[in-house]
């Protein structure tokens, strides 16, 4: 297959200023399939749930191409991104989306959600951004579906799914790139159980300024409030860089929220209202407090782990690694099998 011409999103990186974009066009002219070529779930319509800005299209995999980019699932859905108005608003969405597909095509590991290939829309569909990534579809959702389904795991299964997590981070950070965005609704379960990172669309690789994989020229549309580390603040005009560092304080949100069900900020209760969680952020509150953990339990552990991770001076905080590390202790302290 020769390499596709989008007649909806140039390559505006026309340069090889590094590896990033030749495995990118390698992804692009080996994995890009053809619309026509699919057989849609649910007559084409979006799931009900949205991923971020995205809306997610599911695909069954029978008799199309499609079958030979993923052989985890059955289906496989297509991340559809609304256009936005405006000549330069598109080309700002034209560059995210590159960078999105060129930091996800670089990532082979068993935490993050595998990019299965591109599809090119047709006009039916012409209200998104084209090409859209294809991943494995997954029935059980994101991490925090999961937790609250009639199967929902136990204390021990969600530290294990927490050390999936953090596996995937560390190895994400290992690669010199940044995810951008850490939350429970960018974890997903594959089949098996089992915790993978997903949604880069926030994502960039470090020190590659220029490139097609590099930092955006800003970040404030990229950030979750609820997550963002004491540096991130965007008072006023700041917009600072989202770092290695501030995804580990994401982290330890996501500790919170799957160990023991609080989101960040919640009162003594464990009660969340959004106007009293953002009072208590700005005042530079941590997310929890030790004793929002049941004491003598592996929420008690995982919990310690998560008060590290909110360290106030990102200088300070433990790396991903260091997070990885101190929870396979924790869970080896009560017995959990990873």
């Amino acid at each position: 297959m020769g390499k596709p011409q989008f007649s909806t999103m140039p390559i505006i990186f026309g340069a090889k200023t590094c590896p990033h974009y030749d495995i990118y066009i390698d992804i692009v002219e080996a994995k890009t399939v053809d619309f026509k070529n699919v057989n849609l779930s649910d007559n084409g319509r979006p799931l009900s749930y949205i991923n971020g800005n995205a809306r997610i299209i599911r695909l069954d995999l029978c008799f199309n191409r499609l079958a030979t980019l993923s052989s985890r699932t059955n289906q496989v859905g297509i991340k559809c991104i609304p256009k936005k108005s405006g000549e330069e608003e598109y080309k700002r969405q034209c560059r995210a989306l590159e960078r999105e597909l060129a930091v996800w095509c670089c990532l082979n590991n068993p935490n993050t959600l595998p990019l299965s290939g591109i599809v090119t829309l047709d006009h039916d569909f012409n209200i998104f951004m084209s090409p859209s990534a294809i991943f494995d579809f997954y029935e059980h959702g994101d991490i925090t579906m999961y937790i609250r389904s009639d199967r929902g795991p136990d204390g021990s299964d969600r530290a294990r799914l927490l050390y999936d997590v953090t596996k995937g981070l560390a190895y994400i950070h290992s690669q010199g790139i940044v995810h951008g965005d850490i939350k429970t609704a960018n974890v997903v379960i594959d089949p098996t159980s089992r915790a993978q990172i997903c949604d880069f669309g926030s994502a960039h690789v470090l020190k590659c300024s220029g490139c097609i994989a590099g930092p955006p020229s800003q970040f404030y549309s990229l950030k979750s409030q609820l997550y963002l580390s004491p540096e991130l603040s965007m008072d006023g005009d700041r917009d600072p860089p989202t770092t290695q560092a501030s995804d580990v304080w994401a982290l330890g949100c996501a500790m919170l929220e799957v160990q023991i069900g609080r989101l960040p900020y919640s009162d003594e209760n464990g009660v969340y209202v959004e106007r009293l969680a953002m009072q208590r952020q700005a005042a530079g509150e941590v997310p929890a407090r030790e004793e929002a953990f049941p004491p003598n339990t592996i929420s008690h552990a995982i919990g310690l782990v998560a008060l590290e991770c909110w360290i106030e001076d990102p200088e300070d905080r433990p790396t991903a690694q260091d997070v990885l590390d101190m929870l396979r202790e924790a869970c080896r302290s009560f017995d959990v099998p990873l």
